[in-house]
């Protein structure tokens, strides 16, 4: 399996030598061939979209989607992304088609990557818009689709070696990449470099299949759920980029058994990766038969239909949160490496937050590769008081 930590040491070991090769090759070419920049069209047919990590970040950027149909009408949109990430990116309609690329093994991942490059340059995509904030890789699968405008996030590097090494000069229009604003705000910044300002910051909307939900109850019924019953979800799990946004389990096992007693049902989520971890938390931990495990039981349908019916989702700063938030239901987030400024739900007044803010936090940045510094000495996470977060359910419940 072609994990996140093989996937970032590629991108560190090959990134900048070919993003070097490419700089002296984009150099002479333009020199001898007098390319002049590209001027944005009035009428796009095909364009394309890559966007490899993050879920959520796929659904976040729902208001740069909807300001790029509104700027070309009839443009047909394209995402390249991993396998992983197929099903999420079919649900949402601003999206007309999905390649993916699998991740297997490294084999695996060269083979399709190269046939849905092939696939990309037969479409001959007019634009295309590079969404990952650190990987030089995406960069370089950009410039091999072979579309003519490319828009993409630079840093200001000081030092030609550094550009060249970074993302060299594989970029048509440089959008500068600010760490400091929410991600849907940077994501906007795409197509403002197109020419259009847009402010609208909401999610991507999620379709919710009817086979969805008849799945969902034949789980509910095996697990001894009813459907009139009034629940909430915990997700305890964070994704495999920084398993340092987990809170301690400690600190979610005295929640539960606090709401617990007040008679709450409750039920935990993860997808498969999630379930040994899952499964250790509930052996460890001895909850009466209101606290129900259905992680690794339901596929993406599954999970979205479970959102929708809770009352509310208690979570770490992962997917799922931003599943919620675009499909309406409650949440409350517990952040630590990451900051909400960039990635919480901006709707203060349906969505709780809650984040100790300690000097090195937050930790997760482009230049770090979102590689916490603590090695899962996580004090951030660590320092959210369990009566915080209790009052935070109760607030709506």
């Amino acid at each position: 399996m072609l994990n996140v930590k093989k996937m970032k040491l590629l991108d560190e070991l090959w990134g900048p030598i070919i993003c070097f090769f490419f700089y002296w090759y984009n150099l002479v070419f333009n020199k001898f061939f007098g390319l002049r920049k590209i001027e944005i069209p009035a009428k796009v047919k095909n364009i394309l979209i890559i966007k490899f990590f993050g879920m959520g970040s796929i659904v976040l950027s729902g208001g740069m989607l909807r300001s790029l149909r509104k700027r070309f009408p009839g443009t047909r949109v394209t995402i390249l992304t991993f396998a992983a990430n197929k099903d999420i990116c079919e649900r949402i309609n601003l999206i007309d088609e999905v390649i993916a690329v699998k991740t297997e093994s490294l084999r695996s991942f060269l083979m399709s990557l190269l046939q849905a490059i092939n696939k990309i340059r037969k479409k001959r995509c007019e634009i295309s818009l590079d969404l990952e904030f650190f990987a030089k890789s995406s960069s370089i699968i950009q410039y091999l689709c072979a579309t003519p405008i490319r828009v993409g996030y630079f840093l200001i590097q000081h030092g030609i070696i550094l550009k060249m090494l970074w993302r060299g000069d594989l970029l048509t229009h440089n959008v500068y990449y600010n760490p400091h604003r929410h991600v849907s705000e940077v994501f906007n910044a795409m197509v403002y470099a197109l020419g259009v300002e847009s402010i609208d910051r909401a999610p991507a909307e999620i379709s919710l299949r009817k086979e969805d939900e008849e799945k969902l109850k034949f789980v509910l019924r095996e697990q001894d759920i009813g459907e009139s019953d009034r629940f909430f979800c915990l997700n305890i799990n964070a994704g495999l980029l920084s398993l340092e946004r987990r809170w301690p389990t400690r600190n979610y096992a005295e929640l539960i058994r606090k709401l617990e007693n007040k008679g709450y049902f409750i039920i935990l989520t993860g997808e498969k990766n999630d379930v040994d971890y899952v499964r250790e938390f509930m052996s460890l931990n001895k909850f009466t038969n209101k606290v129900k495990d259905l992680s690794g039981k339901l596929d993406l349908g599954g999970l979205i239909a479970l959102l929708k019916k809770a009352r509310l989702l208690v979570t770490n700063d992962s997917g799922p949160l931003h599943l919620a938030v675009s499909i309406g239901t409650p949440t409350v987030s517990l952040f630590g490496p990451e900051t909400p400024e960039r990635f919480g739900a901006t709707d203060i007044n349906k969505h709780k937050t809650l984040y100790a803010g300690i000097y090195c936090s937050p930790c997760l940045n482009v230049l770090n590769q979102k590689s916490a510094p603590c090695n899962g000495d996580n004090e951030c996470m660590r320092r959210i008081p369990v009566k915080d977060v209790l009052e935070a359910v109760e607030s709506f419940l």
